[in-house]
């Protein structure tokens, strides 16, 4: 009776031991190596710096954008000039037209 008893309490450690090993086995290091990416940025997504000065200001700010912001800011100003422009030819007229009636 003693020896059924001990291969039975024998037979359910080694069932229960190997579930219990793996449920406590800790996670894999994580790896030690550099990551590596290949490829290549699209142009619109590269960083461009540039030294900018601020209104009554001596001192340059630097300032970095996507190459593809900086090309919205320039065309925001065009548009922006260009209203001006169209603004002042607008006011000419009107005033030559006032001064000749």
């Amino acid at each position: 009776m003693a020896q059924r008893y001990l291969i039975i309490v024998t037979l359910s450690l080694n069932l229960v031991a190997p579930a219990a090993a793996q449920t406590t086995a800790a996670p894999p290091p994580p790896p030690s190596g550099d990551i590596v990416v290949k490829g290549e940025i699209p142009d619109a997504d590269k960083r461009v710096c540039k030294m900018t000065g601020a209104t009554g200001s001596i001192i340059p700010k630097r300032e970095c954008r996507t190459k593809g912001e900086w090309e919205n800011i320039r065309a925001r100003s065009i548009a922006a000039l260009d209203r001006m422009k169209k603004d002042r030819e607008i006011d000419r007229h009107t005033k030559n037209n006032l001064e000749n009636n």
